[in-house]
């Protein structure tokens, strides 16, 4: 669950930023 855990925070934060850089 870690690996999940830190695939899915990676993804939220790369969407996250995207939307803000945007």
């Amino acid at each position: 669950m870690r690996v999940s855990h830190e695939h899915f925070q990676r993804s939220f934060f790369s969407g996250a930023s995207r939307i803000m850089s945007h």
